[in-house]
């Protein structure tokens, strides 16, 4: 029997749990450092099929936005201690080898990747081969949520958060203005006294530049944000708190014929 793909997903490598793919319902993650959720879709999914709940496609291919992309990973939480954003990155690791089963071509499409994203460190050549780029620049998409007020109850669950009525609806992608649009502008701005955004005058940005950032009144935010954040310094600059919520999908088209 050809191998399946089998997708799980949790807080740590040594703790992880299948993924229902093309589900309905978003798979939890609650731990003392990030408390969020995630749902794996995958276009024409014939992989692991031992949990009946998978399901061989979902509705967010079939609009615009997700109509070319084949796979799609969504996630949306915060980390509760904070942090840098140029410590934040997405990727991939590998426990042994793959030089040895890397496809013709692969050191050429590692170059394509390189010019797609300027950004992205890799060796998959080593013992343990690995991936990463910045998460802020690489996602598809990846939209902020500044929550209205610091949580002071600390203890709160994952699942309790995701109830209060400041915390982002996660999109269910089922109609064309159900998904995840491109907006890191509350990243930048901070509340005054009368609860009124400011901008942070410690990031050194102007506000113009900022706006440009916001899908809904810019159409090329995705690719300014990712130029943006591709900078070092401007990674630096920006501290996510545990009051900052993110959404984001990481999603192509480019991957077929493997599930």
């Amino acid at each position: 029997m050809p191998p399946r793909l089998r997708i799980t997903a949790g807080p740590d490598v040594d703790h992880l749990a299948r993924v229902v793919v093309n589900g309905e319902e978003c798979m939890v993650i609650d731990t003392e450092a990030f408390q969020g959720r995630l749902m794996v879709r995958v276009k024409d999914f014939v992989g692991d099929t031992e949990d009946a709940a998978h399901k061989s496609s979902a509705s967010y291919f079939e609009h615009p936005y997700g109509s070319s992309m084949t796979y799609s990973i969504q996630v949306q939480g915060r980390f509760l201690d904070g942090v840098h954003c140029d410590n934040l990155v997405f990727g991939n690791t590998f426990d042994e080898p793959i030089r040895d089963n890397l496809p013709y071509g692969t050191s050429l499409a590692l170059r394509f990747l390189s010019a797609i994203d300027p950004n992205l460190k890799h060796d998959l050549y080593a013992d343990n081969p690995w991936a990463f780029s910045p998460l802020l620049a690489t996602m598809y998409r990846i939209q902020a949520c500044r929550l209205g007020h610091i949580d002071e109850n600390t203890d709160a669950s994952a699942q309790e958060c995701f109830d209060r009525e400041d915390w982002p609806v996660f999109p269910s992608c089922k109609a064309e203005d159900d998904y995840v649009y491109d907006d890191i502008t509350p990243l930048f701005y901070s509340l005054d006294e009368e609860k009124k955004p400011v901008l942070d005058a410690n990031l050194e940005v102007e506000e113009g530049v900022v706006q440009k950032m916001n899908e809904k009144s810019n159409a090329q935010a995705p690719h300014y944000r990712a130029h943006w954040v591709g900078q070092v310094q401007n990674r630096k600059n920006i501290k996510l708190t545990r009051e900052d919520v993110l959404t984001f999908d990481f999603c192509n088209g480019y991957v077929r014929g493997a599930c």
